[in-house]
C-alpha cells in the first residue's frame, strides 16, 4: 500500500512540475469557419509558428506550449490579423476573437497579455489622433492664414506625442519587472518614430534590462534588450563626446594658427595657455603619463634636449594624461622635468586625447611659428633639426 501511494506521489509531483512551465491558451473566434488559426512565438528576431488549426464549425481551438520564462506570442490568422500575448509558465490564458474586428478581443487570465493589449489599444488612440491632424494640416495647405494654422497643428501634434510618451514611461516605471515593459520600450509611432525618441529615454532601457537580467537572465529577449543597453550607452557616449568637441574646436580654434587651444593647469593650479607659448621658434606638444615607461624614457631624452636648446626657442608643452595628482607630481620632481607640465587629470577621457587622437603615449607634436609640421618625431631627428634652425 506504501509503495503505491509513493508511486501515485511521484506521478503527482512529476504531472505538477510539468505542467507548470507551459502555457495554455484557449479561445474562442467568431466569423472564421474554414480559416487556420497559428500560435507563433516571437523571437528576437522574427516569429516562429509553434503550432496550428484549422476551424471548423466548432469556434474554439486549444494551444499548449512549453517555457521556462515569460514569452510573447501571437495568435494569428496571416501576418497582419493577429493577436499579441504575453504568456508565463503555467499560465492559462482565454480569448474571445471576432475575426471582423481582431482589434476588439477580450482575455483573461495573463496579466501580462492583458498589459499589452493596453498598450496596443493606447498606442492605437494616439496613430488615430495623429492621423487626424496631418490630415487636417494637409487640408487647409493654400489657406490665407495656414502659417497659424500649422503653428496650431504642430502644437497639437507634439502634445499628443509627449502624452503617449509619458504614459509609456510611466507603464514602464510601474511595471519595471515585467516583460510588458519591453514590448512598451519598442513600441513605435512609424516605422522610423520610437514612442521614446529622446536620448535621454536611453535610462529606461538601462532600468528595464538591469531588472529583468536578474530575474530572467537565460531569456532571449532579456538578453537582446541588455546588449541594446550596452549599445544605446555606447553610441550616447559617443555622441556626447562629439558634441563636446564640436563646441571644442568651435570655440578654440586661433586665428592665427592650426593649433587647437589647450589652457590646462600646472601642478601648482595655474592654467597655461599652448597657443601663448606657441611664440617661440619650436613648441613640442607632448603627451605623457607617469605610468607610461616609455614616456618616463623620452622624458628622460627631453630634458638633454630641452637644456640644449631652451634659451634658443625651444619649448616643451606637456599634457599628462594621470588621474592622480600625486603621480603625476611625484614624476615631475623626481625627474626635475622644467618644462610646461599641465593636466585635467582626466586620463584618457580628457577632451585634449579626442581633439589631438591621442592612440598612444608617448605622442608628440612639433610645432614651428603657430604650425603643426611633424607628429612624433624621432628625437635624433628632432635634435638635427633645432641645431640647424637654432644655432
Amino acid at each position: 500500500m506504501r509503495q503505491i501511494v509513493y508511486i501515485i506521489s511521484i506521478i503527482l509531483l512529476f504531472t505538477a512540475c510539468n505542467s507548470s512551465n507551459k502555457t495554455n491558451i484557449n479561445g474562442e473566434i467568431t466569423n472564421a469557419k474554414g480559416e487556420t488559426i497559428y500560435l507563433k512565438k516571437l523571437l528576437v528576431n522574427g516569429t516562429k509558428v509553434l503550432d496550428s488549426i484549422k476551424l471548423g464549425d466548432s469556434k474554439t481551438f486549444k494551444f499548449k506550449t512549453k517555457n521556462e520564462t515569460p514569452s510573447f506570442y501571437q495568435i494569428a490568422i496571416n501576418n497582419n490579423t493577429f493577436v499579441t500575448l504575453l504568456g508565463k509558465p503555467g499560465e492559462k490564458i482565454k480569448l474571445k476573437i471576432d475575426n471582423n474586428n481582431f482589434n476588439n478581443y477580450s482575455v483573461e487570465g495573463s496579466i501580462g497579455s492583458q498589459q499589452i493589449k493596453t498598450l496596443n489599444n493606447r498606442l492605437k488612440n494616439t496613430k488615430r489622433k495623429l492621423d487626424s491632424i496631418t490630415n487636417l494640416y494637409q487640408q487647409k495647405q493654400g489657406e490665407t492664414n495656414f502659417s497659424e494654422i500649422s503653428k496650431k497643428l504642430n502644437s497639437e501634434y507634439q502634445a499628443i506625442l509627449k502624452t503617449q510618451r509619458d504614459s509609456s514611461i510611466s507603464f514602464i516605471l510601474k511595471n519595471i519587472n515585467s516583460f510588458s515593459s519591453i514590448y512598451a520600450l519598442y513600441q513605435k509611432i512609424s516605422d522610423a518614430t520610437y514612442v521614446l525618441y529622446k536620448n535621454r529615454d536611453i535610462q529606461y532601457v538601462k532600468l528595464v534590462a538591469e531588472s529583468l537580467e536578474k530575474k530572467y537572465p537565460q531569456s532571449p529577449h532579456v538578453k537582446a534588450i541588455v546588449a541594446d543597453k550596452t549599445k544605446l550607452i555606447n553610441n550616447f557616449n559617443t555622441l556626447i563626446t562629439q558634441q563636446k568637441l564640436n563646441t571644442y574646436l568651435k570655440n578654440n580654434k586661433q586665428a592665427h594658427s592650426n593649433i587647437l587651444e589647450i589652457k590646462l593647469p600646472n601642478i601648482y593650479g595655474d592654467s597655461i595657455s599652448l597657443n601663448d607659448n606657441i611664440h617661440n621658434s619650436f613648441v613640442l606638444l607632448s603627451f605623457w603619463a607617469s605610468w607610461s615607461s616609455e614616456s618616463i624614457k623620452e622624458n628622460l631624452k627631453l630634458l638633454k634636449l630641452y637644456k640644449k636648446y631652451h634659451n634658443k626657442g625651444f619649448e616643451i608643452y606637456q599634457v599628462s594624461l594621470d588621474t592622480k595628482k600625486e603621480k603625476w607630481e611625484n614624476a615631475i620632481l623626481f625627474d626635475e622635468l622644467p618644462w610646461i607640465n599641465v593636466s585635467d587629470l582626466q586620463g584618457r577621457n580628457s577632451m585634449t586625447t579626442k581633439i589631438y587622437n591621442v592612440q598612444k603615449l608617448p605622442t608628440t607634436f612639433l610645432i614651428r611659428q603657430g604650425e603643426i609640421i611633424s607628429r612624433d618625431i624621432n628625437l635624433n631627428q628632432l635634435d638635427k633639426k633645432l641645431a640647424i634652425a637654432l644655432n
